[in-house]
């Protein structure tokens, strides 16, 4: 059998292998980064980030344009509907008034007796087809 100092070393000579591979691939990756221009990068992310705020801008400034159109067209909007709400009112109690006076025509004694000379015309009428 292995004794455990054999094995010790061979899991030791795994670990010390496995660092190796992860240096080199480090390395690899630092050149890598070594060879980008981070001024061009820098530079570009500084220019998108000056449009995005024209951008933004603009933005804002369209959409306060939006905000008082839609405050005055709402401003106009309940004006209109006071007016309106007040032309209703003046609609129903003018009904009101109507309907008074057709109970009050429908009351009054000559409105019996027009209703009876209405049915006794309109028998005639049928009498005589």
């Amino acid at each position: 059998m292995i004794d455990m100092s054999n094995m010790l070393n061979a899991v030791l000579m795994l670990l010390c292998i496995a660092v190796l591979v992860q240096t080199a691939r480090l390395m690899r990756s630092i050149k890598a980064i070594r060879g980008t221009d981070f001024k061009g990068t820098i530079v570009a992310l500084d220019k998108s980030s000056e449009e995005a705020r024209q951008v933004i801008q603009e933005m804002k400034e369209a959409l306060s344009g939006c905000v008082l159109a839609n405050k005055l067209a709402l401003s106009k909007s309940q004006d209109l509907r006071d007016e309106l709400s007040f032309m209703s009112d003046l609609a129903n109690s003018s009904a009101d008034r109507v309907i008074e006076a057709v109970e009050q025509a429908n009351a009054h004694p000559l409105s019996q007796v027009v209703s009876q000379l209405k049915t006794e015309i309109e028998t005639r009428q049928k009498a005589d087809l």
